[in-house]
């Protein structure tokens, strides 16, 4: 198992997947992985919310305002629209709520299971989030499969220091329109519009302009330095009990020792977030709120690369591991760790932490084009 950033995996056979930078794709796309995933959110953004296949839905997982109903009057679609929209008229108080709520959505029975689940600020964040990605991709899959694309698609992931220029969201993701003049279900206009005010230069996310600093990337790639995943200061964050951290009833009590972000967590998780999203409170801040991050098509991209960074840490230095230690009582309750999802089907898609711990064995099966070590074993 060598290091020193030399990748430890032979070569990926089928019918592992191969999750590749979009940044490339700019430069040569045979399979067209960027114009059918366009099409495919097309066809989610279709469907009605209580679809557990629609993109609404897929993006509720993450989180959805609460309350979304008045608990006096629950069939009262007027109430619970108020409860739920961005209201122009009160933005101080609605900007971090639903922006594509309608008066006529009919809310799942099932989103109290399934709805308002991320995890964020303990050891779940990494694995509950490889989850949401592993059933988001294959429902797009289905959706690229049925539109004529190719049937091993696999979500593309955005490095914030690829090679066009650090913190630019990606060429592909910026115009309204492709080339061609078909719409580009990709751009959204919800991104940082911040105007620069000398000597700060502005930071418009669809312009390709550079969003925040060497800070807010992590340029120096510090999160891939502690070689402990566990604590508030490892890798992967606090030994805690499964915490949601958003909307909702509120999460169990979790000791302060236990509880915490993981550094990857922060930097550069939150922080490109918010330097993507930008920090308007007027409903326009997608990216920057739990509530709207995953309606931004970005959202899966960057999470994407978060994951890709854990395998990166996992493969650097063979002193980094999992907290996968069968005969420790807390990594034995963290491997088998339970979390519920709709599969591609709607069926059961509830998935254990150790079911996803290795990204070429079923049900996951992908791989990324790249996870060279940035800091060369150091």
């Amino acid at each position: 198992m060598a290091n020193g950033g030399v990748v430890r995996r032979p070569a990926v056979p089928s019918p592992v997947r191969i999750r590749q930078n979009i940044k490339s794709l700019a430069v040569t796309d045979p399979k067209k992985i960027v114009a059918f995933f366009s099409r495919a959110i097309e066809k989610m953004q279709a469907l009605p919310i209580k679809n557990p296949l629609s993109w609404r839905y897929q993006a509720a997982i993450h989180d959805y305002p609460f309350p979304d109903v008045d608990a006096l009057d629950p069939r009262d679609k007027t109430k619970s629209f108020n409860l739920r929209r961005v209201d122009p008229a009160d933005l101080a108080n609605t900007f971090d709520r639903d922006p594509l709520a309608r008066r006529e959505d009919n809310l799942p029975d099932d989103r109290g299971t399934f709805w308002r689940q991320c995890q964020h600020g303990s050891w779940f964040f990494l694995p509950w989030h490889r989850m949401y990605l592993h059933h988001f991709e294959k429902i797009v899959m289905d959706q690229v499969a049925a539109l004529g694309g190719p049937k091993d698609w696999a979500l593309p992931y955005w490095d914030w220091t690829a090679s066009d220029g650090d913190q630019r969201i990606p060429t592909q993701c910026r115009p309204p329109n492709f080339p061609d003049g078909t719409k580009n279900f990709l751009s959204i206009p919800q991104r940082n519009s911040l105007p620069g005010v000398p000597p700060r230069p502005p930071q418009i996310a669809n312009n390709g302009d550079r969003l925040g600093g060497a800070d807010s990337m992590d340029k120096g790639f510090l999160c891939l330095i502690p070689s402990d995943f566990t604590h508030h200061a490892g890798f992967g964050g606090g030994a805690s009990l499964p915490q949601h951290g958003g909307e909702g009833p509120p999460d169990a009590k979790i000791p302060s020792d236990l509880a915490g972000d993981g550094v990857l967590e922060g930097k550069p998780h939150g922080s490109m977030h918010v330097a993507t999203g930008g920090i308007a409170r007027d409903g326009t801040a997608w990216m920057s709120l739990f509530t709207q991050a995953a309606l931004d098509p970005i959202f899966w991209m960057h999470h994407c690369n978060v994951d890709r960074l854990w395998e990166i840490w996992i493969q650097r230095k063979s002193a980094n591991r999992n907290p996968d230690d069968r005969n420790d009582k807390n990594d034995a309750k963290w491997l088998d760790q339970s979390f519920k999802f709709h599969d591609r089907t709607k069926g059961n898609g509830d998935l254990q932490v150790k079911q996803v711990l290795n990204t070429r064995n079923p049900p996951l099966s992908y791989e990324y084009d790249d996870t060279t070590d940035p800091l060369k074993g150091a």
